[in-house]
């Protein structure tokens, strides 16, 4: 019953806020492009806390399912696991994923992490989100 309220009252909202938030476009409101902006990255973020998030279950469980004395191993496992993963993507990865110019053989942008000018505005990927949150 509780969690019926709740899911109206969040429905209800969901569906109030923005008339509300753009109901006077002349004044000193966020126009819908700048709210876009702003919820495409937070559900990016939002998704990659949960994915890390994601990875405290898994040692739990794998912790569980082992015996006592092992449990500083896995967990040592779990963390490294999550650390190479991201010096790994960082470094090739995310320039593999968006390859820049074509060699012939396959398409690399080079190594690490490099937005140039417009990473960190609103200018890479057409306002949708910025080359950090893409990462």
């Amino acid at each position: 019953m509780r969690s019926k309220r709740i899911t109206t009252a969040l429905t209800a909202l969901a569906l109030v806020v923005p008339a509300v938030a753009w109901a006077q476009e002349g004044e000193a409101s966020m126009v819908p492009e700048d709210v876009l902006f702003v919820v495409n990255n937070l559900w990016i973020l939002m998704a990659a806390a949960l994915v890390f998030i994601m990875h405290l279950g898994f040692a739990m469980i794998e912790s569980g399912l082992e015996r006592s004395k092992n449990t500083i191993n896995i967990l040592f496992k779990n963390v490294c696991i999550v650390a190479i993963g991201l010096l790994t993507y960082a470094a090739f990865g995310f320039n593999l994923m968006y390859p820049g110019e074509f060699n012939g053989i396959f398409g690399f942008a080079g190594f690490g992490l490099s937005p140039g000018a417009e990473g960190q505005t609103a200018a890479y990927a057409d306002g949708a989100y910025t080359y950090y949150s893409d990462f």
